[in-house]
C-alpha cells in the first residue's frame, strides 16, 4: 500500500519561527478523502478539514481543537481541546455543535476504533473503553 500525501495550506502560524512549519497534527480520514488538521488561521488553534488534495478548507471547531480522529462510520470527529488539557470532544464532520464526550482522557492517550474510543483514564491510570 502506497503512502498518501497532500499539500494543504493550513495557515498555521508557528510560535517557534521554524521555517517551513505550516501545519500541526494532520490526520487523513479512513476513506482517504479528507485531511483533518489544527490551524491558527482563525486566530487560535482550531480543527479544520480539507479535501485530501488541499481544496475547500472548512473550520470545524470554534472552542479550540487539537489531535482529531474521525469515527469509523464517518459521521463524527473526535478531538482533544488542547495539549495537556484532559477531555475528548466530538463534532459532526460537516460542522456543528461541539459536545464533550470523555473527561478523563488526554491527548496522545486515546484512539478511535469500531468498538468505541479506547483511552487511558488519567484519574485511574488504566486502559478503558467508551462506550
Amino acid at each position: 500500500m502506497a503512502a498518501a500525501t497532500a499539500s494543504v495550506d493550513t495557515g498555521f502560524k508557528p510560535a517557534t519561527g521554524i521555517p517551513g512549519l505550516t501545519s500541526r497534527i494532520c490526520r487523513l480520514s479512513p476513506d482517504g478523502k479528507w485531511v483533518y488538521f489544527m490551524s491558527s488561521r482563525s486566530g487560535s488553534g482550531q480543527i479544520w478539514k480539507a479535501r485530501a488534495d488541499g481544496r475547500e478548507p472548512i473550520q470545524l471547531t470554534a472552542g479550540g481543537g487539537y489531535q482529531a480522529l474521525e469515527s469509523p462510520d464517518g459521521k463524527l470527529l473526535f478531538y482533544a481541546k488542547e495539549r495537556g488539557r484532559p477531555g475528548i470532544w466530538s463534532v459532526p464532520v460537516g460542522g456543528g455543535p461541539e459536545v464533550p464526550v470523555l473527561e478523563a482522557a488526554r491527548h496522545n492517550a486515546w484512539a478511535v476504533a469500531e468498538g468505541g474510543i479506547y483511552y487511558i483514564d488519567t484519574t485511574m491510570r488504566t486502559l478503558r473503553q467508551f462506550p
